[in-house]
């Protein structure tokens, strides 16, 4: 059993990566912090348009809170807790914040009330008091990807990044597809745990509810690498979210929600702090990137990165290219060059290095014995 003294190791090397990082970076890391005091589990409900992830989120809630519609919805990530007096906050990208009904939803996270988020919410958290929440779970319903809108595509990128698990919606009609398996994939990489759920499976006679649950089967186990499944949590669970809502319910969502509430029960306390450790080490490594690429590139003369600005320019005129394309690598080299010929990040280097390396080892290797970091100290 995990003692406190990981907990706040784990807070402290939280603490020292967010310092070094950018004001993302501290912003996510921060959060993840503020759910290990609190021991409040992320989970996101993720997946591709129209699959039905709000009227999930409802199923779990035991009646409708989130928007629901026909066409692309959710606009805006949006995190509910449990709370005894239900409402709406939301901070604004300029930092205030406000406070709505439920009733306002609506108009706050949907494309038809604030299309492309033009309100600028950076932040909307609805609390509720569904049995569900009093596990200490925060359930994140997510724009769907693959949308006509594709700022709902990257906005639900953003929150991926932050969830430490994660229930992804497919659907029986139509099945899974090589977008929505590759991003399972992705999904489950940046998932302690991901539970797959096969929604709206009223539209299918029994032969086809079968055949769709095979399939489904099949190429989620192929896409966790495991024959079996169980680097997801080996098994797809068919369902209608809408019939969950109804007064007759739905046995097939009965069994998730029962598996889900044990899961909970059982080992949301590990799988956040693992979650924790994963996103820190992530962010780590892609400092310690960034301040290598800068540490060796700020050791060439100025001769020498013209040279390579020249030879560049030599290979991307041999490669035929879109212009398009040509612009955003041209765009990327030229970043990284300017970045290289930094001389600040050359003074920041060691200091960085040694205080990432130092919190991450102490914590990772010795609190919680996970293997270490995969990152360099060299």
């Amino acid at each position: 059993m995990h003692t406190m003294h990981g907990d706040d190791a784990l807070a402290a090397a939280l603490s020292a990566v967010a310092a070094l990082g950018t004001a993302r970076d501290r912003e996510q890391l921060m959060a993840v912090r503020d759910r290990i005091a609190s021991q409040r589990l992320r989970v996101l409900v993720g997946g591709e348009a129209k699959r039905g992830k709000s009227t999930v989120v409802n199923a779990l809630l035991g009646r409708a809170v989130l928007p629901v519609g026909v066409t692309p919805l959710t606009a805006v990530p949006t995190a509910v807790r449990y709370g005894d007096d239900p409402r709406t906050e939301v901070t604004f990208a300029d930092g205030h914040e406000e406070r709505h009904s439920l009733a306002a939803l609506e108009d706050l996270v949907t494309e038809r009330g604030n299309p492309g988020n033009r309100r600028g919410l950076q932040r909307v958290i609805v609390y509720v008091d569904a049995p569900v929440l009093t596990g200490g779970v925060e359930l994140v319903d997510t724009p769907g990807t693959g949308s006509v809108f594709t700022w709902d595509t990257q906005a639900a990128y953003d929150a991926l990044e932050t969830t430490d698990a994660a229930i992804f919606v497919l659907t029986a009609d139509p099945p899974i597809s090589a977008s929505e398996r590759d991003l399972l994939h992705r999904v489950a990489t940046l998932s302690a745990t991901t539970f797959v759920i096969l929604n709206k499976v009223d539209r299918l006679d029994r032969a086809e509810l079968v055949e769709a649950s095979e399939f489904t089967r099949r190429v989620t186990a192929e896409t966790s690498g495991d024959p079996d499944g169980t680097a997801l949590t080996g098994t797809v669970y068919p369902m209608s979210a809408r019939a969950a809502l109804a007064p007759a319910g739905d046995p097939g969502f009965n069994v998730f929600a029962a598996d889900f509430a044990a899961y909970l029960k059982e080992r949301r306390i590990g799988d956040l702090r693992l979650s924790a450790a994963a996103q820190t080490r992530r962010i780590a490594s892609s400092l310690l990137d960034e301040v290598e690429l800068a540490r060796r590139a700020a050791q060439m003369r100025a001769g020498d990165a013209a040279q390579r600005v020249e030879v560049f320019g030599a290979r991307l005129a041999r490669v035929a290219i879109h212009s398009r394309d040509a612009l955003a690598v041209v765009n990327g080299e030229s970043g990284r060059l300017l970045l290289a010929l930094n001389d600040a990040a050359a003074e920041a280097a060691p200091r960085l290095r040694a205080a990432i390396c130092r919190k991450l080892d102490e914590l990772l290797t010795g609190s919680f014995g996970l293997p270490p970091p995969p990152i360099s100290s060299g």
